[in-house]
């Protein structure tokens, strides 16, 4: 990181002098960040991903992320950007930054996660939707015919290792989940609302037992059985495709108690919830294929997240099905 450039950063928001050298964060899979330290205090600086930022829309779309974060702050404890001229993103010597207040806390992940973590985002979740919040000029998501599964495999073949061997086991499967997905999507456009859109513990602080959200780029509409769907995958899987039975339940009651779910339909959401893993998948393989990048790291990364998220795929029809008879059960 320049220092130099980092300085600009900091003057431009009136942030103060610079102290020492600023420290990489672990834990970011898109953009990089650092902790900053000035004579006014503690900041996080996280320098967006030229190839993500150039991509059509993309900062449009990390604005209204933010703008949808600040809104839901009044409802959730939440971290958001600073803004300039009203304004989160700056640029300075054609790359992009976000910053934000340093919040201290640590972010628990399974198996540490107990009952009480899940039932206060269950909570949370069910705060920020029954809020039903709608701001101007937010489109609905769209899902387009997706990734090439075909291309992403002659990508694939010209590597002959691991992750390339298990992507092309695996491509069939992948290519016929993704269409069912894709129209499940669809389908649940309607009745979307505001949400975070990535409550995965990462995103999640943990400061004296109570918790922050942080990172919230990818909020935006969501249609809430999908929200919900996948935020009981994320803290109650046990990532063999089992579930956790007391953190699933003390998380459907937490959220239930502050936003009824009566006729959510969970079936849709099931399938809609296997669309955002197939499509970090592909992102991913085309990172490790070096389609869209030259740069040996990001390959790197590419290419262990595609082993990560296989390892998520194969769990996840296994742990869908089970989490589907428990919410589709008598008096449950």
């Amino acid at each position: 990181m320049n220092c130099h450039v980092l300085q600009a950063v900091l003057t431009a928001f009136s942030l103060g002098t610079l102290y020492g050298s600023p420290m990489p964060l672990s834990g970011g899979l898109m953009h990089t960040t650092y902790r900053v330290e000035t004579d006014r205090g503690v900041w996080v600086l996280k320098r967006l991903n030229p190839e993500v930022a150039g991509r059509p829309g993309a900062l449009g779309n990390i604005r209204r992320a933010e703008q949808v974060a600040r809104a839901l702050a009044q409802f959730v404890p939440s971290v958001t950007a600073l803004t300039r001229e009203d304004d989160p993103i700056f640029c300075q010597n054609g790359q992009y930054f976000l910053l934000f207040p340093w919040q201290e806390g640590v972010s628990v992940f399974p198996p540490e996660l107990t009952p009480a973590h899940c039932a206060a985002i269950g909570a949370i979740l069910g705060r920020i939707h029954s809020a039903r919040l709608t701001l101007p000029g937010f489109p609905l998501p769209e899902y387009r015919e997706g990734p090439d599964w075909n291309a992403l495999g002659e990508a694939a073949r010209r590597f002959r290792q691991p992750w390339a061997d298990a992507f092309l086991a695996a491509l069939p499967q992948c290519a016929r989940l993704y269409e069912k997905a894709r129209r499940a999507c669809v389908r649940m456009r309607a009745g979307c609302v505001l949400s975070h859109g990535d409550l995965d513990p990462k995103n999640v602080l943990w400061a004296n037992e109570k918790p922050v959200l942080i990172d919230w780029e990818a909020a935006g509409p969501i249609h809430p059985a999908l929200d919900a769907f996948t935020l009981l995958r994320d803290w109650t899987g046990d990532g063999q495709g089992g579930i956790l039975l007391p953190q699933f339940r003390a998380m459907l009651d937490a959220y239930r108690a502050a936003c009824p779910a009566a006729g959510l339909p969970w079936e849709e959401a099931a399938l809609a919830a296997a669309e955002s893993i197939l499509a970090w998948l592909a992102y991913n393989v085309r990172r490790a294929c070096a389609i869209d990048t030259a740069d040996p790291a990001v390959q790197a990364a590419g290419a262990e997240q595609v082993t990560e998220t296989l390892r998520t795929l194969a769990s996840y029809e296994s742990c869908a099905q089970r989490m589907l008879c428990l919410l589709n059960a008598p008096g449950f």
